[in-house]
């Protein structure tokens, strides 16, 4: 019933490392005390409340968030307010213009929607490892990319060191139907939280 690549899709799904666990029966200590603490996933519960009181005092939602120019392009401000964000604090090299700014409702979609303009089923895009696991699925399931794998192998995957396990992770690459289309770069580094440094990027240029 389901197409090849609905079945090469539904086949993904049941790899469990990808998935955070608990699923449903995430703790809560008045709702669902006896549920599962997950440290799998990215959020800081320590200051929701605080966030929560920010949102309620500071933000206001204009009539025109309700349309399709604010879904999932963030509207008008949104790009300028990034730009901002990423040259205060991260100083690049070139400061970010609001214009080179593109949002989505998450990176699974702009994973999508980069996988789709890259590259043809059987296609690679190369990565350093560890790294965010779902990279499989987010590049795997729509447009059936391959990850191929770096490993660090405890070498900081930030430093020059680890330009010889990319090249090595590139010229081993073997599908029947594809090559590598693209080095993706987590930057800040997830899960280890490290910045890329200015000579990595400019010898992988």
């Amino acid at each position: 019933m389901l197409s090849q690549r609905g079945q090469k899709s539904a086949a993904r799904q049941d790899v469990p490392w990808r998935f955070a666990p608990g699923g449903g029966n995430r703790y809560d200590p008045h709702k669902n005390p006896a549920g599962v603490i997950s440290f799998a996933l990215a959020e800081n519960h320590l200051v929701k409340k605080e966030l929560g009181d920010y949102v309620r005092d500071n933000v206001v939602i204009p009539d025109d968030a309700f349309t399709y120019g604010f879904s999932t392009m963030g509207g008008p401000l949104f790009p300028d307010a990034m730009a901002q964000h990423l040259n205060r604090f991260f100083n690049p090299v070139k400061p970010v213009e609001s214009n080179q700014v593109i949002s989505a409702s998450s990176l699974t979609a702009i994973h999508e929607m980069v996988g789709s303009a890259l590259g043809d089923p059987g296609d690679g895009i190369l990565v350093s490892r560890p790294v965010y696991g779902r990279f499989e699925l987010d590049f795997g399931n729509t447009n059936d990319l391959n990850i191929a794998y770096a490993d660090c192998s405890g070498i900081d995957p930030f430093s020059l060191e680890v330009i010889p396990r990319l090249q090595s992770a590139l010229d081993s690459y073997a599908s029947p139907s594809g090559r590598i289309k693209a080095l993706l770069i987590v930057n800040p580094h997830n899960p280890l939280g490290a910045e890329a440094i200015t000579p990595l990027l400019g010898e992988l240029g």
